[in-house]
C-alpha cells in the first residue's frame, strides 16, 4: 500500500491557546491513519519542536523565503515540505485544524492503487464545519464514531471553495514558478487547485470522505477580520 506524507504549517503549540485541543485533534487523527507514512510539521513556532517529539512527527523549522511581514509563502512551506519526499511521493498538505478519519484512508488508498496516478493528480474534497468542537480522546476506540457523529449533528458542509487539504504528488508543482502567494491569506488555496485543474487530473474526495473543520471563536473573529480588511490590506 502506497503511503503518504503529511504536510502542515500550523499555529504555536501552546497549550493555552483556545485552538490548541483542536489543532492536536487534527494532527493527532492524521497520525491514527493507515495511509499515513509520515507528518512534517514546519515552522519554528512556540511548542512545534516538543509536540514532534512527543508525537514522533518530523519537525521542518525553516520555513523557507517569507514576504516583508514575516508571512511564508506557499511556494516555500512546499519546498520544505518536499524535502521530506522523493519525487512521485503520495503528499498531503493540510491546513492544521482538519480532522481526518479512516474514510480519507479507504479513499486515498483505492486511488493510490488505481492507474489514474500514473499522471500528476491533486485530490480534494470540502470540509465540514464542526460548530461546538471539543478535545478528542484518541484512546477511545470508537473516537471516531462519536466525533462524527457530533460534528453531523451540530454542523455544516461547507461551499466549494471550502477545500484544506491537497493530495498531489511530491514535486508536480514547480516551486520555483510559483507565484509569491502568502500562507494563510487569500488565494494560495485557490491557486493550487486552479493550477490543478489545468495541468492535473483533479478528483473531488467531498462525497466520500467527511473532512473535519474545528470552528472556534478564534477562527470565526479571524475569518470576520480577514473578509474586512484582507481585499485592501497591503500584505495581499
Amino acid at each position: 500500500m502506497k503511503k503518504i506524507t503529511f504536510l502542515c504549517w500550523p499555529k504555536p503549540f501552546n497549550d493555552e491557546a483556545e485552538y490548541y485541543p483542536f489543532q492536536r485533534n487534527a494532527l493527532l487523527s492524521w497520525k491514527s491513519l493507515p495511509i499515513t507514512e509520515k507528518i512534517v510539521v514546519i515552522g519554528d513556532e512556540e511548542g512545534n519542536k516538543e509536540f514532534c517529539e512527543e508525537y514522533g512527527f518530523i519537525h521542518e523549522p525553516e520555513v523557507g523565503e517569507v514576504n516583508e511581514f514575516g508571512t511564508p509563502y506557499m511556494k516555500s512551506i512546499l519546498k520544505q515540505g518536499y524535502k521530506h519526499c522523493s519525487p512521485g511521493d503520495p503528499v498531503c498538505y493540510i491546513n492544521s485544524d482538519i480532522l481526518l478519519g479512516d474514510d480519507f484512508s479507504t479513499v486515498s488508498e483505492w486511488f493510490l492503487d488505481s492507474p489514474l496516478v500514473e499522471q500528476n493528480y491533486l485530490c480534494v474534497g470540502q470540509r465540514w464545519d464542526w460548530k461546538s468542537p471539543e478535545g478528542v480522546d484518541f484512546e477511545e476506540e470508537d473516537w471516531e464514531d462519536k466525533v462524527k457523529n457530533k460534528a453531523l449533528s451540530n454542523g455544516e458542509l461547507m461551499p466549494t471553495y471550502a477545500i484544506d487539504y491537497f493530495l498531489h504528488k511530491a514535486y508536480s508543482y514547480p516551486i520555483e514558478n510559483l507565484p509569491p502567494l502568502a500562507m494563510g491569506r487569500l488565494h494560495w488555496d485557490r491557486w493550487l487547485l486552479g493550477y490543478g485543474i489545468r495541468n492535473f487530473n483533479v478528483i473531488d474526495f467531498s462525497e466520500l470522505v467527511l473532512a473535519i473543520h474545528h470552528e472556534t471563536s478564534y477562527m470565526l473573529n479571524n475569518t470576520k477580520t480577514s473578509r474586512e480588511t484582507y481585499n485592501t490590506s497591503e500584505e495581499c
